[in-house]
């Protein structure tokens, strides 16, 4: 593998993930066997993560993706004997979404009774064919359910 840093379809890099696992799991992995690991191990790890971190709170994509590399290392440690099969690691608990409701007739109304405005507006050629385009990109994802 060459030096560079190998980058992730969202931009980050995979190097940056295995930093966050091999210094949160091994903080908190650090002093067990590995063959002592449990299942339960990682529900209480996920519960520890969550609320130990350098900068900001870890996402929920942020954790499955510590999973995958943590799932790989057991998948290593398998090949080489270290541990005799597999560990099943649960996935993080997700809070719930709350979305917000689709809008009234009134506000959908008013959304697009300003978006013509806003597209009127707009000073020079290329703002208004941007303005233009935004909304019938509203329309569309409006009015199709999107």
């Amino acid at each position: 593998m060459s030096k560079r840093s190998t980058k992730t379809k969202s931009g980050g890099s995979y190097e940056a993930t295995i930093k966050n696992v091999s210094d949160y799991s091994l903080q908190y992995f650090g002093h067990m066997k590995i063959d002592t690991i449990s299942s339960s191990d990682f529900s209480k790890y996920w519960v520890w993560r969550k609320s130990n971190f350098n900068r900001t709170n870890p996402t929920n994509s942020t954790l499955v993706r510590e999973r995958t590399c943590i799932r790989s290392l057991i998948s290593f440690c398998i090949e080489l004997g270290y541990i005799q099969e597999e560990i099943v690691i649960p996935k993080p608990l997700t809070e719930t979404i709350s979305r917000r409701p689709t809008f009234s007739k009134q506000e959908y109304t008013t959304l697009t009774r300003k978006l013509r405005s806003w597209v009127k507006e707009a000073e020079g050629k290329s703002y208004f064919i941007t303005r233009k385009i935004f909304h019938q990109y509203f329309l569309i994802l409006a009015n199709t359910g999107m």
